[in-house]
């Protein structure tokens, strides 16, 4: 049951770590874009920095960044897959898209969704084969 939502949890504690904010970053004033501060191991981050002061993209460059350098994230595809187009009252045009990242992880069982002829579902562990896919 922990593999099945232990992906969750650490997911919604993140985001109530996110949401209270960075316990480094200074209390009050705006972040000086010469500031200096000591960076946090493993992260890519500098302490007193925070991801609440970073716009999408900057934030988004650190994640693969910091990523990069742990290994976990292996590369971002360049290709987008444009979603959904919608033009704007202004003339201009809004451009919904997926960006694709290539990761890593290291699980210790891999399980795989099984529905029983009552239609409970369950999970089934499965045998890993080596697989390569050579997209990259």
């Amino acid at each position: 049951m922990v593999s099945k939502w232990g992906g969750w949890a650490a997911a919604a504690a993140l985001l109530v770590v996110w949401s209270l904010g960075n316990p480094m970053a200074p209390s009050s004033g705006s972040i000086d874009s010469t500031q200096t501060g000591t960076m946090i191991p493993g992260t890519g981050f500098t302490a007193g920095i925070g991801l609440s002061e970073a716009q999408p993209e900057q934030a988004f460059e650190r994640y693969l960044s910091a990523g990069q350098k742990s290994g976990q994230v292996i590369a971002g595809m360049p290709e987008q897959v444009v979603v959904e187009t919608r033009p704007l009252p202004d003339g201009t045009i809004e451009v919904l898209f997926l960006r694709q990242i290539i990761e890593r992880r290291v699980i210790d069982q891999a399980y795989r969704e099984v529905r029983d002829e009552s239609g409970n579902i369950f999970a089934l562990p499965v045998r890993v084969e080596n697989t390569r896919n050579n997209a990259f």
